[in-house]
């Protein structure tokens, strides 16, 4: 259990102009659950819970409650996939979001020291409902503060990603 409150009901810098003492404090359960299971020896399912509460970067309290799910199969010495999904309800400033996504990866290593991963990720938003004001509502993956307004509608978005990365061991002389 978790009682959080900003200073004076004010955040100490605001992008937008908010009245002393709104949504000035909170209070709930902080959480952070992980179950993981070893299917076979080659597939791990894993579903996640959490909750948090914490100030923005705009200063105003912000509620996120994510439940989530992913498999993750290695499929021979050098290739591996996975799936996951998860839905996010976040609350701020009276305003309500509810965000759901899904990715696949594949992964492949290249060389000893050298790997690639394809992503596809699918994000939705889903309409934002709660009392008319202004302000910003924090993205659950980028951080980025997107302005609140009444009648805020859904939106989704794609990604690709392409990572290739290169792991190198320093060891010392005589090892």
């Amino acid at each position: 259990m978790a009682y959080v409150q900003t200073e004076n009901g004010v955040a100490a810098f605001s992008l937008t102009p908010s009245s002393r003492g709104a949504d000035s404090s909170a209070s709930d359960f902080i959480t952070h659950m992980v179950l993981t299971y070893k299917m076979f020896s080659d597939t791990t399912l894993t579903f996640t819970g959490l909750q948090t509460i914490a100030p923005s970067v705009v200063g105003s309290l912000t509620k996120r409650t994510t439940i989530s799910a992913g498999l993750a199969r290695t499929v021979n010495s050098r290739t591996t996939l996975s799936f996951s999904a998860d839905a996010t309800r976040q609350i701020s400033l009276g305003t309500e979001s509810d965000f759901l996504s899904a990715s696949v990866t594949y992964g492949y290593q290249l060389t000893r020291e050298w790997t690639a991963q394809l992503s596809y990720r699918y994000l939705n938003r889903l309409a934002t409902s709660g009392t008319a004001s202004t302000g910003f509502v924090l993205d659950p993956v980028t951080g980025v503060p997107l302005p609140v307004t009444s009648g805020l509608g859904p939106a989704s978005s794609n990604s690709i990603l392409l990572v290739v990365s290169r792991s190198v061991s320093i060891l010392p002389d005589g090892t």
